[in-house]
């Protein structure tokens, strides 16, 4: 993106930022494999957060 093209969209979308609607994952954890990092999620929180997301988009 040009710079122009990235302050129209801030623009535009400025006022929609506290209206965005946020999921986090609190049950996790953080693990280092073959050197990389890796977030490892918890399974049954991470059905719940798909089942939010789901709904959310109508699936």
């Amino acid at each position: 993106m040009t710079f122009d093209e990235m302050t129209d969209v801030q623009k535009k979308y400025c006022s929609a930022l506290g209206k965005v609607e946020q999921l986090h994952f609190q049950d996790g954890n953080g693990q280092k494999m073959n050197g990389i990092w890796y977030y490892l999620l918890d399974d049954e929180e991470l059905v719940e957060v798909s089942k939010v997301l789901g709904a959310h988009l109508g699936l």
